[in-house]
């Protein structure tokens, strides 16, 4: 096992006088690193199992630092059916598993955790196919033990990609199969075999059975995320995680996250260009929070197809940090409820954002879905092409970040890259770029 271990000068000390690492104050020591965001703005830059002190006393946890500019302590997870997750109270209230295995940490150290602050939950989620997705939520927490560790929570992330299974759960106890603290007129755990945040019974069981593919699983009892694989398919891996809502690298920028001025107008008019326009519903009326009266709030798309985009030419290369995105507002009842986004700082050379991911954009037409960049994009030109709609693509957007005008134009002319000739300009006819490309 890979372990990084980060002792401070009483955790030495106890140890080379044979005390132990118990003589040490059990108030937790503002040197100490409290959870893995801590860990990783100490220097660490490598997955793997370090020590954080979240109560003062040393908890051996298994760190990712990668996913999303990392910091993320990892709680729950599970991979490979190894370890038996129907277990007692006392189980689950200390822990079981190993850091670099599959894991529960113990409801008593995700208090812990949880209690130094304002927390971002990440689930991230495998299904047997190959495919992935993630579920994020603000202000994660759980109670301490004599409320039976009840779940707190808040927004779920609309850039997420899983779908919302969690905040039917929020606010409700913890349940296991000797301690039954749900609302069902029976024991959830021992119906889904699991142990969970149970209501009556529940949308999510990520503590539920370990099946594997092709294994029969009866209704509800595998891990199970209703929102995208229902309740009647596990799941093949799961890791659950938090880290700082907060939290900023080290490595990364902490002063680019800055409205550019899409919604106030800075961003003029004849930097947008789309791929078809209903009505007088133009691509310069995608500015988030675009209120107006009448019917022009909104960029929406004349033509329902896959070769639909909206582009915005920022002027000059700029570092983006974050998108946020509203549907069709009073233009419409209409939205782009999934999409994928593509990039270019000199116009030639064209990256989509991460490898092409479909990300989950907005479920009606009013309200706001943000969508982080970690790492950050560098870009000029910027194009959000509709995957999913109701009714029309329409957008309303803001973006997110600064001015990186020293760079040079040619940095993302690297493996991957799509190249074309120019961007997208010549919308109206049928031989733009990104029809090509889409065609292809």
């Amino acid at each position: 096992m890979t372990r990084f271990v980060f002792y401070a000068s009483c955790v030495l000390v106890a140890s080379l006088l044979h005390v132990g690492r118990r003589g040490c104050s059990a108030e937790r020591n503002e040197s100490l690193p409290a959870d893995c965001a801590q860990i990783e703005n100490g220097g660490a830059n490598r997955d793997g199992v370090y020590t954080i002190y979240p109560s003062g006393q040393p908890l051996d946890v298994f760190c990712d630092l990668t996913t999303e500019d990392g910091g993320w302590t990892v709680f729950q997870r599970r991979f490979n059916g190894s370890v038996d997750f129907f277990r007692d109270w006392s189980d689950y209230k200390r822990g079981f598993g190993s850091a670099d295995g599959e894991l529960w940490l113990g409801n008593d150290h995700i208090h812990s955790l949880t209690s130094n602050g304002s927390y971002v939950l990440r689930i991230d989620m495998e299904a047997f196919s190959g495919e992935t997705r993630f579920a994020e939520y603000d202000d994660f927490s759980i109670d301490a033990g004599p409320t039976n560790y009840a779940l707190r929570l808040g927004a779920y992330h609309g850039s997420s990609t899983a779908g919302d299974s969690l905040s039917h759960h929020k606010d409700k106890p913890f349940s296991t199969k000797d301690a039954d603290h749900d609302t069902y007129y029976t024991s959830c755990s021992d119906r889904y075999h699991g142990a969970w945040w149970y209501t009556d019974c529940h949308d999510s069981n990520l503590n539920g059975q370990y099946y594997k593919e092709g294994e029969n699983m009866p209704y509800g009892r595998g891990i199970v995320w209703n929102a995208w694989t229902g309740r009647y398919v596990s799941l093949k891996a799961v890791t659950m995680k938090v880290r700082p809502a907060a939290f900023t690298s080290d490595n990364s920028s902490t002063d680019c996250h800055t409205a550019l001025g899409v919604e106030k107008g800075t961003i003029r008019d004849a930097q947008f260009t789309a791929s078809s326009v209903w009505g007088n519903r133009q691509a310069h009326r995608a500015r988030l929070n675009n209120y107006r009266s009448d019917s022009d709030s909104a960029w929406v798309a004349s033509t329902r197809d896959q070769h639909q985009f909206l582009q915005v030419d920022l002027l000059r290369t700029h570092e983006l940090s974050r998108l946020a995105l509203q549907g069709g507002g009073s233009a419409c009842n209409c939205y782009t409820s999934a999409f994928r986004l593509l990039y270019s700082v000199d116009g030639l050379v064209w990256k989509f954002h991460a490898s092409g991911r479909i990300h989950q954009g907005n479920s009606d037409r009013y309200r706001t879905v943000t969508l982080a960049f970690h790492p950050p994009i560098m870009a000029r030109y910027f194009a959000i092409l509709p995957t999913q709609w109701y009714d029309r693509p329409a957008l309303r957007i803001e973006l997110y970040g600064c001015s990186r005008d020293n760079l040079a134009n040619s940095h993302t002319n690297v493996t991957g890259d799509i190249t074309v000739r120019s961007v997208f300009t010549d919308h109206k006819n049928n031989e733009s770029p990104i029809h090509r490309y889409i065609d292809s």
